[in-house]
């Protein structure tokens, strides 16, 4: 036994006896603390993936339990676009074809998919319509969050933390347009963007272009040439533009499109078509408003021109003048002529 208050000798170490067990034990808590950190880091890490792989359906969340304007209803009594798409439907729905479809007034897919919804849900025509407009609205934006992580993450090798917050980013975008407050009220441009946004999530979303995926962007670009008819012709010439442009500079990558994808595409396009053309029963070629481009104009009396209010600057109350009157005066109602 070594002396009392003596010092034991270890090779290459030496530590009073006294404090043998205390530095033992706490070297046991410090290396317990290490483990605990390295397994919840790992954990954390996961997490954050995933709420950034899943950050689409966050959104959808979100958007369900939004309030929106309850207009629909009011819209279907008195607005002339949807006075007209209703008819169209129920006209589709009872007899098969409708009067507003065979001259070009509204696009046979818009209708198609509204027949679709009311068919297999079994909901009234009005919510039918509905639905898939708040539908469209939802799944655009949910798609759109999809892009925007998708490029981040492979143009710039961003982490998960950067591309949630890119996510949101974009999400904050949507509520400050306002736009969900009403995507209630039918209108056939959601459903226009909806498949506009299709297309580019068919192409980028995948890893690699597929023939799946070609198929997919096929019926989305079917569905939005039988919706409306000039936004289908934007969104190719921009993909026209953009390769053009990409060619000339030389800046293209290697080809991934093959004829196989080319074919499924063209296959699907031609088989949307006829379905649609079935569902609808449309005949001959569609160009939205094409029998009534040269129509496209009327008056209305005073009673139906509402109103919005228009700020002026020149009206301001400054300092000088003080005065409250001025400050109720600057917004003057002036008219605007509703489409």
């Amino acid at each position: 036994m070594p002396p009392r208050g003596g010092r034991l000798k270890r090779p290459g170490k030496i530590v009073d006896s006294g404090k043998m067990a205390t530095m033992s034990n706490d070297s046991l808590v410090d290396g317990a603390h290490d483990l605990s950190g390295a397994e919840s880091a790992p954990r954390a890490g996961k997490l954050v993936e995933q709420v950034d792989r899943f950050f689409f359906v966050v959104w959808l969340g979100i958007y369900a339990l939004l309030p929106t304007s309850g207009w629909a209803s009011v819209m279907f009594a008195s607005w002339f676009d949807q006075k007209r798409d209703l008819a169209a439907l129920r006209s589709v729905i009872s007899v098969g074809h409708a009067d507003a479809i065979a001259h070009n007034g509204i696009g046979p897919a818009y209708i198609a998919a509204a027949r679709i919804v009311h068919e297999t849900l079994r909901l009234s025509p009005e919510d039918s319509l509905v639905l898939l407009t708040r539908g469209s609205y939802a799944l655009s934006v949910a798609l759109g969050v999809v892009l925007v992580r998708v490029l981040m993450r492979r143009l710039t090798g961003a982490p998960p933390m950067a591309t949630i917050g890119a996510q949101f980013a974009f999400v904050g975008l949507v509520f400050a347009a306002g736009t969900w407050h009403w995507s209630d009220v039918p209108w056939s441009h959601f459903f226009a963007a909806f498949l506009a946004v299709s297309v580019y999530a068919m192409r980028f979303a995948p890893a690699r272009l597929t023939t799946a995926s070609a198929a997919g962007a096929g019926v989305a670009l079917a569905l939005l040439s039988l919706t409306r008819s000039f936004e289908f012709v934007a969104l190719v010439l921009a993909w026209g533009i953009a390769l053009v442009g990409l060619t000339a500079l030389r800046l293209t990558g290697p080809r991934t499109l093959r004829i196989v994808h080319v074919v499924a595409g063209v296959a699907a396009f031609a088989t949307t078509t006829v379905a649609v053309y079935g569902l609808t029963g449309k005949r001959g070629l569609f160009l939205l408003y094409g029998e009534s481009l040269d129509t496209q104009a009327g008056s209305l009396n005073g009673a139906d021109v509402a109103t919005t209010p228009t700020f002026s600057f020149s009206l301001v109350p400054t300092r000088s003048s003080g005065s409250r009157a001025a400050a109720s005066s600057a917004w003057h109602p002036t008219p605007w002529r509703g489409t």
